[in-house]
C-alpha cells in the first residue's frame, strides 16, 4: 500500500501508528498468518448536533486482497465492539475519497447491517471530527484526504455513517 515501509509513497506517516496511542490497526489473517484485510481505527471525538464533544472512533477504509464479505464483517464487528467498550460513536465516511482513491462502498452496507443486528442506531450525515496532535509530524487518513500535517482542530467530514455507542 502507499504506507508500506518498503518504499510506500506515504511511509513517512508510519511512525504515527507506533507513537500515537489513539491509533490501531485491525487485521484479518488466514491460518498461515497472511493479512487478508486491514483497517485503521482512530480514537477521537466529534461535535454533536448539540454542539458538545462526543468520543468517536474513525474507521478508515478497509483494504483487502479479497471481496469476501466475512473480511468486512470481521473488521466492522471489532470496530463496533471497540466503540461500544469505550462509549464512542463509530464513524465511517460513506463516499468515494477523490484525493486518495479509497472507497467504503462495500463496507457501508455491512456496517449498517451489523449495527442493526446489535440494535444500535445509525444515520448518515455531515459532521465535524477532531484531529488530535500526533507525535509524528505527519499522519495519513484516507477519510480526511491523505497526508495530514495539521492537528488539534476540527475538520468537516461529509457523508459519514455514524453508529451510536
Amino acid at each position: 500500500t502507499c504506507q508500506s515501509y518498503r518504499g510506500g509513497t506515504f511511509n513517512h506517516c508510519l511512525p504515527a501508528y507506533v507513537a500515537d496511542a489513539n491509533k490501531r490497526v485491525i487485521n484479518v489473517e488466514n491460518q498461515q498468518g497472511e493479512v487478508l484485510g486491514r483497517s485503521v481505527i482512530k480514537l477521537t471525538h466529534i461535535l454533536g448536533k448539540d454542539g458538545q464533544s462526543h468520543p468517536a472512533i474513525l474507521l478508515e477504509p478497509i483494504y483487502t486482497t479479497s471481496e469476501i464479505a466475512s473480511i468486512y464483517r470481521g473488521i466492522i464487528r471489532v470496530a463496533l465492539e471497540k466503540a461500544r467498550a469505550t462509549g464512542a460513536y463509530l464513524v465511517m465516511r460513506t463516499e468515494f475519497m477523490v484525493h486518495t482513491g479509497a472507497s467504503n462502498e462495500r463496507a457501508i452496507p455491512v456496517i449498517e447491517t451489523e449495527a442493526a443486528k446489535q440494535n444500535r442506531n445509525y444515520s448518515n450525515r455531515d459532521l465535524e471530527i477532531f484531529i488530535p496532535q500526533s507525535f509524528n509530524p505527519y499522519e495519513y487518513s484516507d477519510s480526511l484526504g491523505g497526508v495530514i500535517s495539521y492537528f488539534d482542530r476540527y475538520v468537516s467530514l461529509s457523508n459519514a455513517v455514524i453508529v451510536s455507542p
